[in-house]
């Protein structure tokens, strides 16, 4: 890592400019979050509508996964619309549809109106979910990018573990308009934050290129605005020249800030690799099975038979994660992403393999159920800490590290968008899985599958941790992801 970068520190202003935009992550948390504590309140006798019961799974499989939907969508625009307007104001008015799709939920007259309020907000998940680890790490020192990316994720399983609380003592109705706060307070404080510092330099490019401004004005103009904001984002003893000198030799064209990347940028190695490492860190990080398990943690304890009430044993795995998910922020820059992915990926094999075999048990002898019902609680415990610990905190942000900025928007959407649409694949599925391999056998495929993630990421995923956006650039036109010196090459 640069010396100089290790001196840059960040200021109060970078907290509340990370604190700010993490709402949208608590946000986007409890939209993940509700279905496993509202479902339960309805199909309830005492509320309205309520899942008629010959129709019960088929319902209750929409209201899980259209909002994988909706998040497709979202991402996919995400990316062209914060090259357009910037990442601030993007995070501000994403909380216009979000707060209306909570109402639409909190009100609704019938089941119809909820899923148009669940695919609302699954929208604006996707969009705030591709730019918010999008702002975080380019407000970021290099040195401190996985500490404050890690933080997105953190926020998020506390928007999880938040809905699990409050759907101990609200029925879904109250649950989701207090989901709806986070809407109105985000748009105020993002308000008095400021742009990132990456989007104002190329910007301040494109500009100048566009008006054919004198390159000595461009380098002037756009230096002075970004020196400005990394003032008010770092500490006074920071070495803010420095960073710009860092941030200068990444590249700043003047294209960068299209809305839309030609082929010509996309068929670059430091792009369609990237490209190609995301999906594959996508697939896996949903094929762990976290989607479904996050969606329907209420309900697998009432299958595993735990004499544990379902929405106390929800809080207790939840609890763990957001712990995990606070430890694996801080080891990220301490151990590097690799590791932590190699280990994420070795705890989903061990712990879906034993809550498997804890199905198994149940199902062969139902009467075992109260005795080894406690073992899919540890398993889950397991599981989630071992999701947090990589495949949670981790992608992310390192599809911000890893990404060059001039493709960086449409990467970041498309790794989103695919994994909203693995999630929603393996959520609207999840019920017939059970059906036709059993609980057991669908947690031992997911488990089957997770194997290969560990040779994945020990072959083809880089380390990013404290490498600047060119060093890693220039790794990918070397020969596939070694960190050896090599020279760029001409494209």
């Amino acid at each position: 890592m640069d010396e100089k970068m290790i001196n840059v520190k960040p200021s109060l202003f970078l907290v509340y400019a990370v604190g700010s935009s993490l709402l949208g992550s608590i946000s986007l948390g409890l939209t993940v979050g509700f279905s496993s504590s509202a479902i339960p309140s309805m199909e309830s006798n005492l509320t309205s509508p309520r899942i008629i019961e010959h129709d019960h799974n088929e319902t209750k499989s929409w209201i899980k996964s259209i909002i994988s939907i909706g998040a497709m969508i979202g991402a996919l625009i995400a990316g062209p619309v914060a090259n357009l307007i910037g990442r601030k104001l993007s995070l501000i008015v994403a909380n216009v549809p979000f707060f209306f799709g909570w109402l639409a939920i909190g009100f609704a007259p019938g089941i119809t109106s909820i899923l148009i309020g669940r695919l609302t907000t699954g929208l604006c998940s996707g969009f705030v979910c591709t730019v918010i680890p999008l702002y975080l790490v380019e407000i970021s020192p290099c040195h401190l990018r996985g500490l404050i990316g890690s933080t997105f994720q953190a926020a998020t399983i506390g928007g999880i573990l938040l809905s699990s609380i409050l759907g101990v003592f609200l029925e879904w109705r109250q649950l989701a308009l207090i989901s709806s706060l986070p809407c109105l307070i985000m748009p105020l404080l993002m308000f008095f934050t400021t742009e990132s510092p990456a989007f104002i330099i190329n910007q301040q490019s494109t500009n100048f290129n566009n008006n054919n401004n004198n390159n000595n004005d461009y380098q002037s103009t756009s230096t002075k605005e970004t020196y400005k904001v990394l003032q008010r984002l770092r500490s006074h003893s920071s070495d803010i020249e420095g960073e710009l000198k860092e941030m200068g030799s990444s590249g700043s064209t003047g294209d960068e800030s299209k809305v839309f990347v030609p082929w010509s940028v996309i068929r670059k190695p430091e792009v369609y690799k990237p490209f190609l490492i995301t999906l594959g860190i996508m697939f896996f990080q949903q094929f762990s099975g976290i989607s479904p398990v996050t969606f329907s943690m209420v309900e697998i304890f009432k299958l595993s038979q735990i004499q544990l009430n379902g929405f106390v044993a929800s809080v207790i795995v939840n609890s763990v994660s957001f712990i995990s998910t606070i430890i694996a922020s801080l080891l990220s820059d301490r151990c590097g992403r690799k590791p932590l992915l190699i280990i994420s990926g070795v705890l989903h094999v061990i712990s879906l393999s034993v809550l498997g075999l804890t199905f198994y048990i149940v199902h062969s002898n139902p009467e075992l159920g109260p005795k080894y019902g406690f073992i899919a609680l540890i398993s889950l415990m397991v599981f989630v800490a071992g999701f947090a610990l990589g495949y949670g905190c981790l992608p992310f942000t390192m599809i911000s590290e890893y990404t060059i900025y001039e493709a960086r928007g449409l990467i970041s959407s498309a790794g989103v968008c695919f994994c909203w649409t693995f999630a929603f694949l393996l959520v609207k599925s999840f019920e017939d899985l059970q059906h036709y391999l059993k609980p057991y056998g669908t947690y031992w495929l997911l488990a089957f599958i997770s194997i290969f993630s560990v040779p994945f990421v020990t072959f083809f995923v880089p380390e990013t941790k404290g490498k600047s956006a060119e060093k890693i650039a220039h790794q990918f036109n070397c020969k596939l992801f070694q960190d050896v010196p090599c020279t760029f090459r001409n494209n």
